[in-house]
Order: C-alpha cells, then structure tokens, then sequence
C-alpha cells in the first residue's frame, strides 16, 4: 500500500474525484439535532451549532461502514450515544496558513462506488471555512454525453479548477436544491419559498469560486485515467486514489440494483488499478493510494496525516475534529453477509482478481490482522 508522502510543493486548488453512491441520500437533521445530542444533557447546548449529523444517517441507514457521527465542539465534552459507541469531542483548531496557501488543489478517485469517498470529502469539507464544494457535477457531464468523451471530461475540470465554470453548468447545479444548499453557504441563506430560484440566481459560484481557499469537486462517475491531463494543467494537484475489496464494493452495490453488472465494475477496478501504477511513477509525490477499510477503521487518523502531510504542514491539529471510537467491524460486513454463490461469481472475473491486487490486498489484511474463516480459506483467493 502506498503511503502518505510528504510535499512541499505549493498547493492551489481541491477538487474530490469518486466513484461514491448516486443514490445516497443526505440529509441535515438541524431540526432534530436535540434528539442526538440530549446525551450531552447540560453540556448539549454548548455543542448544539456545531454538530453535523447527516453522516449518521449516512451510516447507519445505507452503509456497512463504520458508525460515526461527525462534531465539531469548542470544548471537550464526551457523548453517550446509542448502540454501543460513544465519540469524544475536541476542539477544531486546525489553522489553514491561508498566508502561505492561494487554493488548495485535492482529487480523490475511488476505484468503485461505496468506498469512503463521502466521508473523506465531508472532513475535508469541514477543513476550511472558505471552501467551495461542487457535488457531483460529472451528473452533468453524463447528461450531455460529455463524460463520454475525455478531452470534453478534462475541459470541463480545467475550467471548473480555474474558476471559469460555464453558466448552463451553473444553472443545472443550482437546481440540486439539496445538495447545493447542503454545501453552499449563500445557498443556505435562501429561502424555500417562490423565491428561491432569484436568490440562488444571484450567486455568482466562479465569482466564489476565486474567493475560496479551499475548492472540492466530487464525482462519481469519472475514470482515474482523465487525471494524468488534469495533473499537467494543474501543476499543484494532489490525488487521492482510494481502493477497497471490489467484493465488499460489489456486494453493497447489488443491494441497490443500479443495473450496471459486476464485469463491467471490474474491468473499470482494473483500468483504475493500472492508471494509478502509471500516474504514481509519472508523478510520485503528487498521487497517493488510501485503502478504504484503513480510512473505515481511523478516518480521522487518515485525514489528519494527509492535511499535515500534503496541505498545511505546520497546521495546528489539535485531535483534528474529534475522536471517534466505534465499532470498526461494520466496514467487514460483507463478510459474513454475501453468500457463497455470489462470493464464486465476483472472484471468477479475472479483473477482481489480478495479482497486482491480491498482493496489495494481503498486505492490507497483515495491517488489519483479519482472520479468514474457514470458508473463506476453502473458497477465497483471498482472505
């Protein structure tokens, strides 16, 4: 497994790349916040501005991930929250060094959906307050058939790193009502009356765009291999390839039945796999490999090595966000779920099952110390 690698260079834009679920619904409990955090008793209204909850929902509605719940406190304050996991809250104080940082420019890329990028984009959302967040936006490269095509697909990032986004862009964006005002500050401000649509019509998003410090961009649907064009125009680039087990990625993707078949999933696993080992000998101190099941286990721990480590590294993280202590076994839940029958068919596609990716994958399972069961030592490639 690659490891986080220092780097001095000068950073300037982010923009997150995934492959994460389209269908995952996102949700800001402002409104319920009291039914969470009267745990907290007292010491609830001290918290209550500051608590993000919709990656609860995330997790423990639609996710085998580990459970968590994202807090940011101005004091130290310990949650007891239901079934069996509490999070100790600390205090946020992470300086950016905006005097030494114009942009920051991030791509985080997963090999399939439901991978972790949700969770790695909203902690590096809850980085800066100066950040600017585009959700999805290849959900439009897709419509216009522009995904298709990768000089049209690296066009579009270029412009939009540069903050030269075109407006039928903009206006299709402003339309994901939720997400948009989810993540954007001034859209938050807007009403959900009639008018709505003039208030979000004032918002000039290149305009905000260039007064940011910290740009994400969050895709879903885009291949690894369009990075090597955007890494040349955008020489400050960081990228974030985040790998899991294609048969836990594949066994939570056929609950959801989005009709695209296992092959197809694996052949682009394998594409992506081979476009990292190019790009990372291209470009070694630009790109990294971060295993999902490792960013389950220590979200936090990943993230802070990589703000320390690639962004800031004389920022002043100070437990960066919080502590989560969870039970981590959920992320292995397609373990001791996905049958037998389905188990055979994902490890019979030769693209799941290349030997540049069992040897990654057991060194992962060294570093988790999992134990493969009997089962899975008769029938499994590997553990």
């Amino acid at each position: 497994m690659t490891s986080l690698t220092s780097s001095n260079s000068h950073i300037d834009h982010v923009i997150i790349l995934s492959l994460q679920v389209t269908g995952v619904l996102f949700i800001t409990l402002t409104s319920s916040i009291s039914k969470i955090i009267i745990y907290c008793n007292s010491k609830s209204r001290a918290i209550g501005r500051y608590i993000i909850t919709f990656v609860l929902l995330f997790l423990l509605r639609l996710s085998e991930s580990s459970r968590v719940v994202y807090v940011e406190s101005e004091r130290n304050v310990k949650v007891e929250l239901p079934q069996n996991f509490n999070i100790e809250i600390n205090p946020t104080t992470i300086n950016l060094q905006t005097d030494k940082f114009d942009k920051i420019k991030i791509m985080i890329m997963s090999s399939m959906p439901r991978s972790g990028s949700t969770l790695l984009g909203e902690l590096l959302f809850n980085f800066s307050r100066e950040t600017k967040y585009y959700f999805e936006p290849d959900q439009y490269l897709e419509k216009n058939l522009c995904l298709e095509n990768d000089s049209c697909t690296v066009t579009f990032f270029n412009d939009l790193l540069s903050c030269k986004g075109n407006k039928t862009f903009h206006d299709w964006y402003k339309n994901k009502r939720f997400f948009f005002k989810y993540y954007d500050s001034k859209a938050k401000r807007c009403n959900n009356g009639t008018d709505y649509k003039n208030c979000v019509g004032e918002i000039d998003l290149n305009d905000d765009c260039r007064n940011s410090g910290l740009m994400l961009i969050k895709n879903i649907r885009t291949r690894l291999k369009i990075v090597r064009d955007v890494l040349r125009e955008n020489k400050d680039l960081k990228i974030i390839h985040l790998i899991r087990d294609p048969r836990g990625s594949l066994w939570s993707i056929k609950r959801f039945k989005w009709g695209v078949s296992e092959e197809t999933r694996c052949k682009d696993f394998a594409d992506d796999l081979n476009a990292f080992n190019k790009l990372k000998k291209q470009f070694p101190q630009r790109i990294i490999n971060v295993s999902y099941e490792l960013f389950s286990k220590e979200p936090l721990k990943v993230t802070e090595n990589f703000i320390k480590e690639h962004l800031s590294p004389e920022a002043d993280v100070n437990g960066v966000m919080s502590t989560f202590k969870n039970a981590t076994s959920q992320y292995q839940l397609w373990r001791r779920k996905i049958s037998d029958d389905y188990l055979k068919k994902i490890e019979n596609i030769s693209d799941c099952r290349e030997d540049f990716f069992i040897i990654l994958h057991r060194d992962l399972v060294k570093q988790l110390n999992l134990k493969c069961s009997r089962r899975q030592q008769s029938m499994a490639v590997i553990c």
